[in-house]
């Protein structure tokens, strides 16, 4: 059995979770454990070679984002199934048998999402996979739902987060694995959506849970403290990116009056959170690589198994708790809610 799968941990500066997280894999089960870790500069190499030798290290020595650590946690596996976990999950007994009984029931998937509960509430829901909103977001399954309140039935999502996530090595080679232009942010949101792409389901497996602590430093956003730069620069260069990517020509016609007003909510709320660095720069990125874009575009739109009605959405943007802020910012959300909703009405039935 320790040759069915690779439990591949991505690392930066992750010391103070791994004690944790490395017991709670050794006690769930006895497979084959690496970490990868993106230059960390807190120790964490140290830490686990003097606590936990039976667990390979494989060190970069720099951080090339999370995307390249993927790769290489893939590359490494010598395994069918690679089960990828960020360094601040703790997770549950079965929590891997979960995946690995419905990745062998369904031949046709291609990536398994876990439960993933926020570590500090286990009654409360981070994350269920997500469906992919037209404006470029996530639309996120059961954030922020009580346990108590939702279905836990396997289910076909569209994207779904790297927090714990049972990859088919094979198929992931096929697509191309995580596309390391992102370095972090969307990264697994575009990794996923790829699957979905190019025929294979993302599925959903509420029996797999577990428990997610505060997440990347300086990228996470948890509310209540101001919003990190990095995650400013990141997810708005990102979304550019996928739209330009994943969309046909027509779907980012039809869909330009909702982008220019999208883009208008968003150009206030950078004046406001003082990040028009980060959105200039953002901007800037995409034009100069927009040849790089195209090509990587090029090489997606030839492997298309659905057309953009079928698989893009809409509904209520989902936030952290503390984006939207006051009375003022949730009446703009609920106005942009409603436009683009009615907009999708108008437009889906023309999309290629």
């Amino acid at each position: 059995m320790k040759n069915v799968v690779t439990v591949a941990v991505i690392n930066y500066n992750g010391k103070r979770y791994l004690d944790e997280l490395l017991r709670s894999i050794s006690e769930a089960c006895n497979y084959k454990t690496i970490v990868v870790d993106n230059g960390s500069e807190d120790g964490s190499v140290d830490f686990i070679k003097e606590n936990y030798p039976q667990v390979d290290v494989i060190a970069l020595g720099k951080n090339y984002g999370h995307s390249r650590a993927c790769n290489v946690g893939l590359e490494e596996a010598k395994t069918k199934w690679v089960c990828l976990l960020d360094h601040d999950v703790v997770v549950t007994r079965g929590w891997i048998e979960a995946l690995l009984r419905i990745a062998k029931e369904r031949p046709d998937g291609g990536i398994f999402t876990s439960r993933v509960v926020y570590y500090h509430d286990k009654k409360t829901i981070h994350s269920d996979g997500g469906y992919v909103h037209y404006i470029g977001h996530l639309i996120s399954k059961n954030n922020f739902f009580s346990i108590l309140e939702v279905e836990s039935k396997v289910c076909e999502v569209d994207v779904m987060g790297s927090t714990s996530i049972l990859v088919d090595k094979g198929k992931a080679e096929k697509i191309g694995l995580f596309d390391e232009d992102f370095f972090i942010g969307y990264n697994d949101f575009e990794f996923s959506f790829r699957m979905k792409f190019n025929g294979y389901k993302c599925l959903s497996i509420p029996q797999s849970v577990v428990y997610h602590k505060v997440g990347t430093p300086k990228f996470s956003y948890r509310g209540g403290s101001k919003y990190p730069k990095m995650a400013a620069y990141y997810m708005l260069r990102n979304r550019w990116i996928i739209i330009l990517k994943f969309y046909s020509l027509k779907t980012i016609v039809l869909c330009s009056p909702a982008f220019l007003f999208y883009e208008m909510v968003v150009f206030l709320t950078i004046l406001k959170r003082g990040f028009l660095k980060e959105y200039a720069n953002a901007i800037y990125w995409i034009i100069r690589n927009f040849r790089l874009i195209y090509s990587k575009r090029k090489t997606l739109q030839s492997k298309r198994k659905f057309k953009d009605r079928e698989l893009l959405r809409v509904g209520k943007l989902t936030f952290t708790p503390g984006v939207v802020s006051n009375s003022v910012e949730r009446i703009g959300k609920t106005i942009l809610d409603n436009f683009l909703i009615g907009y999708w009405k108008m437009i889906r039935i023309f999309l290629s």
